[in-house]
């Protein structure tokens, strides 16, 4: 409960450092809900704000959770071993992730600039390629699927079965959306990015 509590404490630090870091240096709100809108940018930030809850609930009272069905096969010593090591990875990939990102990190897809006129184009969005984003083209989408592994490893329950699946299923539409972005916006090169990681 420690580990997992702590983890989602800093991740609720990290992404109000990383949000704020960002704001000082790009001058606009680098949270695609509040300068694009729109429903799918609202779900993406109301997602990355929520999914952590169920899991801070469990970590400061874990017998509320103990009427939940269990997986009794992961539910051993190993299984823990196992989902502390996710989260620890989760957090190395997250953290370097954003540490590559830089300037460049949103959350959401930002279809226009704030500010510009109707019909103008938005300006062409950043593409961070080296590092760990040339290898992977979702490292903080991989280390968010990573945690909720981490936490249904810690806890195999129900609840967090569910919760481990339905943010897979999560992850995989926002990567795809956001893949489906930066195609229109930066064409053969974002294609070119695409084969090679």
């Amino acid at each position: 409960t420690f580990v997992v509590g702590a983890f989602l404490v800093a991740y609720y630090l990290g992404l109000a450092f990383q949000t704020a870091r960002v704001r000082r240096r790009v001058p606009r709100c680098p949270i695609a809900a509040f300068t694009s809108g729109g429903a799918h940018n609202w779900l993406h930030f109301s997602a990355a704000m929520s999914w952590p809850l169920p899991a801070l609930a469990w970590a400061h009272a874990p017998a509320l959770f103990s009427g939940l069905p269990r997986i009794p096969i992961l539910d051993n010593w190993a299984g823990r071993l196992s989902g502390l090591l996710c989260m620890c990875l989760s957090a190395a990939v997250l953290g370097t992730a954003a540490r590559e990102l830089g300037d460049a990190w949103r959350m959401g897809v930002e279809e226009a600039r704030a500010g510009a006129a109707p019909g103008e184009p938005p300006a062409a969005p950043a593409l961070v390629t080296s590092g760990i984003y040339g290898a992977i083209r979702h490292p903080m989408y991989s280390s968010g699927w990573l945690a909720l592994l981490g936490i249904f490893l810690l806890a195999p329950n129900l609840l967090f079965a569910i919760l481990w699946a339905a943010g897979a299923v999560g992850l995989l539409a926002l990567a795809r959306r956001e893949e489906e972005h930066l195609e229109r916006a930066l064409g053969d090169r974002y294609r070119r990015y695409e084969r090679r990681t």
